[in-house]
């Protein structure tokens, strides 16, 4: 792992729904774990869901997510990660992740591709002030992903 973790290490709740019945976590139990990190890392930055809800009408939306499984996640294990933003391009955010378990090796690696929902209008936010103050340094890149999302003209530019 050469990317530097600067930042805080956030401790995820494993619950036992996200494991199948042979104690595999579940895909859907990857997504629930990045959901939770990306959250605890945006109320930090004070850009968490009710902030943005409150303040600016719009919600985050998870448009793809990709996971490197390094080893399987024991149910009860206490898990931490650490996560940091990659790169922004006109709606789209990426972010990467790693999550560790008690051993302090890496479980999992994961990418997440983020958009801004418009409450009001049920669309894509085009407002590029608020993309703007959202901007925050880019970092590397821990694994190669595709946000799959099929860009056409104008869709992924801000206003």
């Amino acid at each position: 792992m050469d990317q530097e973790l600067n930042g805080p290490a956030y401790p995820l709740y494993l619950s036992s729904s996200y494991f199948n019945d042979t104690q595999i976590l579940r895909p859907d139990g990857y997504q629930r774990l990045m959901m939770q990190l990306t959250e605890l890392k945006r109320k930090d930055e004070d850009f968490d869901a009710p902030t943005m809800i409150a303040q600016y009408n719009t919600s985050w939306v998870l448009l793809s997510l990709s996971v490197q499984i390094h080893r399987h996640i024991l149910r009860g294990e206490k898990i931490h990660a650490y996560t940091w933003n990659t790169w922004q391009q006109g709606v789209l955010f990426r972010r990467d992740a790693v999550v560790f378990g008690e051993d302090n090796i890496p479980v999992f690696s994961a990418v997440l591709f983020h958009t801004l929902l418009d409450l009001h209008s049920r669309r894509i936010s085009r407002d590029g002030t608020l993309y703007e103050a959202l901007r925050m340094p880019d970092g590397k890149e821990l694994i190669p992903a595709e946000s799959r999302i099929p860009f056409q003209p104008g869709i992924g530019q801000v206003v």
